[in-house]
């Protein structure tokens, strides 16, 4: 039974790993000092950027990463970039099991 089933599981796998990798309200209980899981991370990027433009760290910025701080394109630019690092693993993942992911969706179509 479990070889047939392995589309579903892979599946019901899919949507739980999605739903708990984007959920915000349940990681903001969870906070350890000093640790943020990466939903709260980016949630609070934009503060922490103007901190460290206002801290000083723009020179540093400028000079070791060739980052201009004080342009808020640069500011959407990182923020862009944290959201695209956050879902490439789950993109990664859904290339890789995509195939039993569409088996599963032609496998509950309605025959009449």
């Amino acid at each position: 039974m479990l070889p047939g089933a392995t589309s579903i599981i892979v599946t019901v796998f899919l949507f739980a790993l999605v739903w708990q990798w984007n959920d915000n309200y349940m990681a903001s209980f969870l906070q350890v000092e000093g640790k943020m899981t990466l939903a709260l991370t980016l949630t609070s990027l934009p503060s922490m950027l103007a901190k460290l433009t206002a801290n000083g760290a723009e020179d540093h910025l400028r000079d070791e990463y060739g980052v201009n701080a004080s342009n808020p394109y640069t500011m959407v630019s990182m923020i862009q970039a944290g959201c695209l690092l956050m879902i490439a693993p789950l993109l990664v993942i859904y290339v890789v099991l995509q195939r039993y992911f569409t088996e599963s969706i032609s496998r509950s179509g309605i025959v009449g």
